[in-house]
């Protein structure tokens, strides 16, 4: 069974972004072990104000954008073609005009919801990060408020808006327009798990503001009425503690993870858990209990001095769950069995340029 890893590393001094798909061979001597399988993925993308679910037209085909130095000879994707010519570099090319970056290929857009009168309280909201379990997609609103909108997607072509869930409120320096950083569903979308960052331990408000502050760590918020045509509710608050004053504290992504039922005496925990980035710490890990009151309990944590993302996927080659971390300037790429996640074991590391230091920073991960 082939493997992919789809990388992403952002060269300090140029300012690039690479995008590397990478067979489980070409891995080999860089101490990265390459477990689990690409699962093909249904890209969704919000914007502010608005909300667009995008499908499959055809079977989507891996993307990559070819670094340079690699022969013109190598395989492309399906989409690679389209995508350059959206994306063009020239000196009169407008890298800030969405009109100038329209990309579609193999999809097709099939609803669009201009959200005006459902975000009328708050005409400001920044969209972020997204997520869909079942029937139900989270849209996360990362400035001014840290908090998320919902729909009903049971009819992808006619989304439904349910809920506006408003968050504590975001500092109002100029570049804190990501305090709602991140949202993900739990299994069956019971909860959504809010990542919070700040700036500082206490956040600045209005003087004449009466909103209460962001403070850094993960919202839970409660969606069982949202089928019914209540509300979401805010049930937990889990603190994640800054290292500094003078850094991006808090949780910049949370991602929730139902280990399976498997060979008794292997090690196992089976259950559903939430790894949550703690900005410059590592990973906190906490179990997931459906039936309480307060639904996060703290069991584990992975100690890492940077960190930007993370991945989790059940192997289906050796039956065991792993934790992938993205982990900025530290050592470039990390991999975690977590099968039992009170104690979590590191597998592999892969450094892309152990030679040097803070050269390469080591962003997203996907498996």
């Amino acid at each position: 069974m082939a493997r992919r890893l789809t990388l992403v590393s952002i060269p300090v001094v140029l300012a690039v972004a690479l995008v590397a798909t990478l067979p489980a061979t070409a891995l080999a001597g860089h101490r990265f072990l390459p477990a689990g399988a690409l699962s093909s993925k249904l890209q969704r993308t919000s914007a502010a104000g608005s909300f667009t679910r995008a499908v499959l037209r055809t079977p989507l085909t891996t993307l990559t954008r070819r670094a340079p130095g690699v022969p013109a000879g190598a395989p492309v994707g399906a989409c690679t073609e389209p995508a350059k010519d959206a994306m063009p570099h020239h000196a009169d090319h407008n890298h800030r005009d969405p009109n100038e970056h329209r990309l579609e290929c193999r999809m097709r857009q099939v609803a669009y919801l201009p959200l005006i009168e459902e975000l009328g309280a708050r005409d400001d909201v920044v969209f972020g990060e997204m997520d869909v379990k079942g029937d139900i997609a989270a849209v996360s609103v990362t400035y001014p408020e840290a908090g998320a909108v919902f729909f009903d997607v049971s009819d992808p072509a006619k989304p439904r808006f349910l809920d506006f869930y408003r968050g504590r409120e975001c500092e109002r320096e100029g570049i804190a327009v990501n305090c709602g950083a991140f949202v993900d569903l739990s299994a069956g979308a019971r909860f959504a798990f809010i990542a919070i960052q700040t700036i500082g331990v206490q956040p600045p408000t209005d003087v004449d503001s009466t909103a209460v502050p962001a403070t850094p760590g993960i919202d839970v918020v409660d969606l069982s009425a949202l089928r019914k045509g209540g509300d979401a509710e805010f049930v937990q608050y889990l603190p994640v503690q800054p290292i500094s004053l003078d850094i991006v504290a808090g949780s910049h992504t949370a991602r929730s993870h139902v280990i399976p039922d498997g060979p008794a005496g292997a090690g196992r925990a089976p259950g559903e858990y939430l790894f949550s980035v703690e900005n410059f710490s590592g990973v906190s890990i906490a179990r997931v209990d459906h039936d309480s009151p307060m639904p996060l309990e703290e069991i584990g944590s992975i100690q890492l001095d940077d960190i930007h993302d993370v991945f989790i996927t059940n192997d289906p080659l050796d039956g065991r769950t792993y934790l992938y971390v993205a982990a900025g300037f530290a050592s470039g790429f990390y991999a975690y069995d977590v099968t039992n996640p009170a104690r979590p074991k590191l597998v592999a590391e892969w450094d892309l340029t152990p030679e040097c230091e803070n050269d390469w920073y080591a962003h997203t991960i996907d498996v």
